[in-house]
C-alpha cells in the first residue's frame, strides 16, 4: 500500500492517511479474498508504520481478519509510541 499523500504521490481522495487509517488494508484484504479460491490463505505484514496499519488492522475488528481467510501477520519495526518516536526523530 502507498500510504495517501506520502512517498512523493499526491493523494486523489479526500480523505488521508493517518497513524489509524485502516481502510486502503481492509479494502485490499476484501479483494484479494475475492479474487481467489476459498481454500487460500492471507498473510499480511508491515513495517515501520505499515506495522501500525497491520497490528491496528487486526485489533479493531478481530473477525474481519478471520471472515476473510488472513491465516498469519508479520510486523516489523512498529513505533509502538508514536509521538515518543516523533519527538526523537525531531531533535535529530
Amino acid at each position: 500500500l502507498n500510504h495517501r499523500g506520502c512517498g512523493g504521490i499526491a493523494s486523489r481522495t479526500p480523505r488521508h492517511y493517518h497513524l489509524g487509517f485502516t481502510d486502503d488494508l481492509r479494502t485490499v484484504v476484501e479483494r484479494t479474498a475475492a479474487a481467489h479460491d476459498a481454500d487460500s490463505s492471507i498473510f499480511i505484514m508491515g513495517i515501520s508504520l505499515g506495522g501500525n496499519v497491520v497490528l491496528r488492522y487486526l485489533g479493531e475488528n478481530p473477525a474481519h481478519p478471520l471472515a476473510h481467510r488472513v491465516c498469519g501477520a508479520a510486523v516489523a519495526c512498529v513505533p509502538f509510541s508514536p509521538m515518543n518516536a516523533q519527538l526523537r526523530l525531531n531533535s535529530g
